[in-house]
C-alpha cells in the first residue's frame, strides 16, 4: 500500500517512476529484494536518480520467529543500495518508530535509538545501511493506514471494520500505543522532501498517540458503528513472541520541512470514510 501511494505522489508530480512487485503481478519489475544481485541489476539498469525501499517484512512476530529472513529482508538491501546507487541519487527508506523503546516523551530524530524487538534492530541496521550514502531520506513511521487495494495487507482499520460490519466482538489490545499514519501523507511528504532537496532522518507519524482500544472505538463511530462491540485485552493473554514498543515520536521537523501536516487519526478517518473506496 505505501509503495502504491508513493508511486502515485511521485506520477502526479511529473516524475517517471518505476516500480517493483514481489507477488502481485502488476505492470513494473518483479524483484526479490532479498535477492541482492537482482537488486543490483535492477538498479544499474535503471540508474534512479531517486530510489524508495517501501518493501518490509513488517510483523514483528514473524521477525522474532525468523531473525535471519527478517535481516535478509529490513536491513541488507539497503546496503546493495547505498554501494551501487549513483553518488547524486537520493535513497529513501521507510522505517519504524520501533527503533526505539517504550518511553514517556515524544522521541526526536536526534534521539539515540533502542530497539526491544528483532524487527527494531533490523530496521535499525537498514536505517545505518541508508545513511552510508551521501544522500539519504529515513523516514521513520507508525501503523499506516488507507484504504487498500486487492493484493495488498489490510490496515488496521480495514480489519476493524470487517467485524464491525458483522457485528461481531472486536477484541483490542488496550496496551498498545501507536502514532497512526495516513499512507497518503507518506507519499506527500516523500515528494516534497526530494524535490526540496532534503537529506537526513525525519519522523513521518500523525499527531495522535493514543492506544488500540481508543483507535478502534473512534473507527467504529467514524463509520456509525456501536463502539461498544469494541472489547479491551490486555497482550499477555496472546503470549507473542515478540516485545512491542509503546513511543509517541515528534512530527515537529517533517511537518516544518514539507510545510504539510500530518492529519490527525479523526481527520484520516474523516478522510477515508469521504473517498470511501473499497475493494473485496
Amino acid at each position: 500500500m505505501v509503495g502504491s501511494k508513493i508511486a502515485a505522489a511521485l506520477s502526479g508530480a511529473g516524475h517517471h517512476v518505476s516500480v517493483t512487485y514481489l507477488n502481485n503481478k502488476e505492470v513494473g519489475y518483479q524483484l526479490d529484494v532479498s535477492d541482492e544481485n537482482g537488486l543490483e541489476t535492477l538498479i544499474r539498469k535503471l540508474e534512479p536518480d531517486l530510489i524508495v525501499n517501501a518493501a518490509a517484512l513488517p510483523s514483528v512476530d514473524q521477525c522474532d520467529k525468523d531473525e535471519k529472513r527478517a535481516f535478509s529482508v529490513n536491513s541488507e538491501p539497503q546496503r546493495v543500495i547505498a554501494w551501487c546507487a549513483k553518488p547524486k541519487t537520493c535513497i529513501v527508506y521507510i522505517s519504524t518508530s520501533n527503533v526505539f523503546s517504550s518511553g514517556k516523551k515524544p522521541w526526536v530524530e536526534e534521539d539515540t535509538p533502542s530497539p526491544p524487538s528483532v524487527y527494531g534492530r533490523t530496521k535499525l541496521l537498514g536505517e545505518k545501511y541508508t545513511m552510508m550514502h551521501k544522500r539519504h531520506l529515513i523516514l521513520r513511521s507508525d501503523q499506516i493506514y488507507g484504504w487498500t487495494v486487492n493484493g495488498q495487507k489490510k490496515t488496521f482499520v480495514e480489519r476493524c471494520l470487517e467485524k464491525l460490519e458483522r457485528d461481531e466482538l472486536l477484541e483490542v489490545c488496550s496496551d498498545w500505543y501507536n502514532c497512526p499514519t495516513y499512507a497518503d501523507d507518506i507519499a506527500f511528504a516523500i515528494e516534497r522532501l526530494f524535490r526540496d532537496g532534503e537529506s537526513g532522518i525525519f519522523h513521518a507519524v500523525g499527531p495522535t498517540y493514543l492506544n488500540r482500544v481508543e483507535w478502534a472505538k473512534k473507527i467504529a463511530l467514524a463509520f456509525d458503528h456501536d463502539p461498544k462491540l469494541v472489547k479491551a485485552i490486555d497482550s499477555s493473554i496472546l503470549n507473542l513472541p515478540a516485545k512491542r514498543s509503546n513511543c509517541a515520536l515528534d512530527n515537529g521537523k517533517i511537518v516544518k520541512a514539507t510545510g504539510n501536516r500530518f492529519l490527525s487519526v479523526d481527520e484520516g478517518l474523516e478522510m477515508m470514510r469521504s473517498r470511501n473506496i473499497r475493494h473485496p
